[in-house]
């Protein structure tokens, strides 16, 4: 005959605690095979100075040649050409890439299969090009895609994709989350602690990704890359808060 267990309140109290102190990483949003990528600065094991991996980044002001892919499917991003590697930078708090608004731009290899809708963005930067210029951080680089996460137009606009729906915001050279599900007409988009925006983003396809990189004739970034994760899924609610959390705590942003 099994024996009654008899627990306090503090045994109670104590049992609770154990099991809900999980801390939430956002490899917990890859575990059921999903595509997609994981990029974080502050970890200098995923950043080297060259393009294959041998010289690792050990201090403030290495180039940056390669930055592993954090999820598990090998998306890695890199730069061939020593003179268009973005630089490593810290604050001793703080840890980002800092392209240069010039040429610098990051690779993400293999992929070259269309990415399915839905899927989850979320990226911290800071945009230090000069008032009036386009800014990109996530952009496509063959004729069938659009530009994969953003821009803002000459009117300051924020917009998903060139030419698509805007939304208006202040210049973006603050530190900064932007927190995006593309996902067609139930599509959303949130800079900060701002409310989502719903609406109609698109459902064009997307591969060979870049980044800071150019679309046509924009500009390529110049500020501050804190990190960011993409994933071939819509995560709900609840792991999106997680994750804008996550990127929030890279960039120094409180929401």
């Amino acid at each position: 005959m099994p024996v009654p267990v008899s627990l306090s309140a503090s045994d109670i109290t104590a049992t609770s605690v154990r099991l809900n102190w999980v801390q939430w990483t956002a490899i917990q949003l890859f575990l059921a095979n999903e595509q997609g990528a994981w990029y974080d600065p502050s970890d200098l094991s995923t950043l080297f100075q060259d393009a294959v991996g041998t010289i690792p980044v050990t201090a403030d002001g290495d180039p940056v040649g390669l930055m592993l892919d954090k999820s598990g499917n090998g998306n890695h991003s890199s730069q061939s050409v020593s003179g268009r590697r973005s630089v490593y930078r810290t604050n001793g708090v703080l840890h980002w890439l800092e392209p240069n608004g010039v040429d610098n731009t990051m690779a993400m290899t293999p992929l070259e299969s269309i990415i399915p809708q839905p899927f989850s963005v979320a990226v911290g930067f800071r945009d230090e090009n000069p008032l009036g210029e386009t800014l990109h951080i996530f952009d496509a680089v063959n004729s069938v895609s659009r530009i994969v996460l953003f821009g803002h137009d000459l009117s300051n606009k924020f917009t998903p994709f060139a030419g698509r729906a805007d939304y208006d915001f202040s210049r973006l050279q603050d530190d900064s989350v932007i927190d995006i599900l593309f996902n067609g007409a139930n599509s959303k988009i949130s800079l900060n602690d701002a409310p989502y925006r719903e609406g109609n983003y698109g459902d064009n396809g997307f591969k060979s990704l870049l980044l800071f990189g150019r679309f046509s004739n924009q500009q390529y970034l110049q500020g501050r890359f804190y990190g960011g994760v993409w994933v071939t899924a819509d995560i709900g609610d609840s792991n999106r808060a997680q994750l804008k959390s996550y990127v929030a705590a890279l960039s120094g942003v409180t929401l």
